[in-house]
């Protein structure tokens, strides 16, 4: 069964001051992405500390991505993979120590 807000019922972003919209992003992770998190690590047997990791460079990378012709894999560090571990999900096999 799921629950339907009126339109109304939600402010539009740019109705939020910073605060508000940093409280509900931290709401979100903390309520909701660390417990899913913790149950896929649990599953999977990895670390969900690098599970954050990962989101987070995705992140940042898409972002990046926007801005630049870097290729995708590398863009967070310039398209330099000597500093990324070599257990990296984002290297290609040939690109490993």
């Amino acid at each position: 069964m799921g629950i339907v807000f009126p339109r109304a019922a939600v402010k539009p972003l740019s109705e939020l001051s910073d605060h508000e919209v940093e409280v509900f992003l931290s709401s979100f992770v903390y309520k909701h992405l660390t417990p899913l998190f913790q149950r896929v690590s649990e599953v999977s047997r990895s670390k969900m500390a690098h599970m954050f990791s990962q989101i987070s460079y995705n992140t940042a990378q898409k972002a990046l991505q926007e801005q630049t012709d870097i290729p995708e894999k590398y863009i967070v560090r310039g398209g330099d993979t000597r500093r990324l571990c070599d257990s990296c999900p984002l290297l290609f096999d040939e690109d490993r120590d």
